[in-house]
């Protein structure tokens, strides 16, 4: 159960981070999501801005990110007004006033309020948004930082990065394998806004630092917090941990989460199977017994336990599922402002409910992503059914193999796919402007051919190849081993 409202909950703590920078984010707007159309709700669950968007995001000062039908990306004020037109392959939401997008066919650009073009990155594989006056963007295979006028301040040397907070960003030095070179294990530590290693490569596993302390753990086993020069405040004693919000962190003891000040000290005793870490008004979500409910700082039960789902308070409005299994709207005394009856409250990416599960999105352009990538990304929106996706990264043959997927699906009445895809690499052979790309997917070895057009790797593809289990892609390429 959990598992199918996991894209609902994971939203909610990337606004547990907002909170801890911004206490006064109290949005007017709710994005909600009726029969795959988004709109917006006011504070009463009354709509505002009706259901016809492909995604809707919440506002940041004044425009959120919203897709149209087409699955375009562009901004709306809060009267559903276009400011900057649905013109986007894919972008981000404001962030220091700039907003990371991609034009059809184009490289990443930052753009200002007025959809104004500020600068490019030409060269960039991804790029992440503004955090204290720094953005994390990635070429070739190495991460580094750049300024709000698109200069390198920080130059591309890191295997991974994470966003600036309080002065430093968690760097990752990756342990390779000697014959793959892929990344197969390694250490993080921190730097300041100049680049220095401030903390030393020393820990499996980090989360940023939030109110002066960072989630660290050396063993991968158990975590603790040290402050930003990188001295042990809280020893690593706890087999999961939040950052600090608020002035408090959750940890896990055993099987049951409980709660910590920023001394170490515990003021709520392990008791819960599951929380997430309050926001604004301080209500925290607890989980016992199956069911999630809601204290306060000191331990007191306020909104008694009776939903499946429930989530961080945004402003004055947490979102939680009961056993109709829709979503609905509550107020800090738990009454219902908005009853269960939406679908999703919103699909973006961000930062896991409990345990260190730090994760970022940071937009990618289709330019420079490696052929491997985009085959992976082929085959993932034909599992998943995403038919004008997988369309987006083929040639014209591989678009007819996604036509003849599509008409088979529907002849057969085939059902969305609930499961995961599970898949691996085998390798991908480069021969010039074609490549190779083989995986391996349920105890078969298929294929995919894909070329070069321009600086846009597609898949291309028939229908008779693409239903091939052996190598001979490999073969007719002339790609040897």
């Amino acid at each position: 159960m959990l598992k199918k409202y996991q894209s609902i909950i994971i939203l909610f703590l990337l606004f547990v981070l907002v909170s801890c920078k911004n206490n006064e984010f109290n949005p007017n707007l709710y994005p909600v999501s009726l029969k795959d159309k988004w709109g917006y709700v006011d504070k009463s669950g009354k709509y505002v801005i009706i259901p016809q968007f492909s995604y809707a995001d919440y506002f940041i000062d004044g425009l959120a990110l919203v897709a149209d039908e087409n699955e375009k990306f562009g901004y709306i004020n809060e009267k559903g007004d276009w400011i900057i037109p649905a013109t986007y392959a894919n972008a981000s939401n404001f962030s220091e006033d700039l907003a990371v997008v991609v034009p059809e066919n184009s490289c990443i650009q930052y753009i200002n309020k007025k959809g104004k073009v500020v600068f490019e990155i030409p060269d960039a594989k991804y790029a992440g948004n503004f955090h204290e006056g720094l953005a994390k963007f990635k070429t070739g295979d190495k991460w580094g930082f750049i300024d709000k006028k698109g200069n390198i301040k920080i130059e591309a040397q890191f295997d991974a990065v994470m966003d600036f907070t309080d002065g430093r960003a968690a760097v990752f030095n990756g342990l390779r394998e000697i014959h793959t070179k892929k990344i197969v294990g390694g250490t993080w530590g921190f730097i300041d806004d100049k680049g220095k290693l401030v903390i030393d490569y020393t820990y499996k596993d980090v989360a940023p630092f939030s109110e002066s302390l960072a989630l660290i753990s050396t063993d991968g086993i158990k975590y603790g917090f040290v402050n930003k020069q990188g001295k042990v405040i809280i020893p690593e004693l706890y087999s999961e941990a939040t950052s600090f919000c608020n002035g408090i962190a959750a940890i896990k003891v055993e099987k049951l989460y409980g709660f910590i000040n920023n001394e170490g000290k515990v003021i709520i005793n392990p008791q819960y199977d599951e929380v997430v870490i309050p926001e604004v008004n301080k209500l925290i979500a607890v989980k016992k017994n199956n069911k999630w409910g809601y204290i306060n700082e000191e331990g007191v039960m306020k909104i008694p336990p009776q939903f499946m789902v429930a989530t961080n308070f945004i402003g004055e409005i947490a979102m939680v599922i009961d056993s109709s299994e829709k979503v609905g709207l509550i107020d800090g005394d738990g009454k219902f402002v908005a009853t269960p009856q939406f679908d999703k409250v919103s699909n973006k990416p961000g930062y896991i409910i409990y345990g260190i599960g730090y994760t970022f999105k940071s937009v990618e352009s289709e330019l420079n992503i490696p052929p491997e990538k985009i085959a992976y990304k082929y085959i993932y929106h034909l599992f998943k059914k995403h038919y004008d996706e997988a369309r987006k990264l083929a040639t014209e043959k591989g678009k007819e193999t996604v036509n003849f997927v599509e008409s088979e699906d529907k002849k057969y009445n085939r059902q969305d796919e609930e499961a995961e895809l599970s898949m691996t690499d085998v390798n991908c052979k480069i021969h010039k402007d074609s490549a190779a790309y083989s995986y391996n997917r349920d105890g078969k070895l298929h294929n995919l051919r894909l070329v070069k057009k321009g600086k846009l790797w597609l898949v291309d593809i028939d229908k008779d190849e693409y239903e091939m289990d052996n190598a001979t892609i490999s073969i007719t390429l002339g790609i040897g081993n």
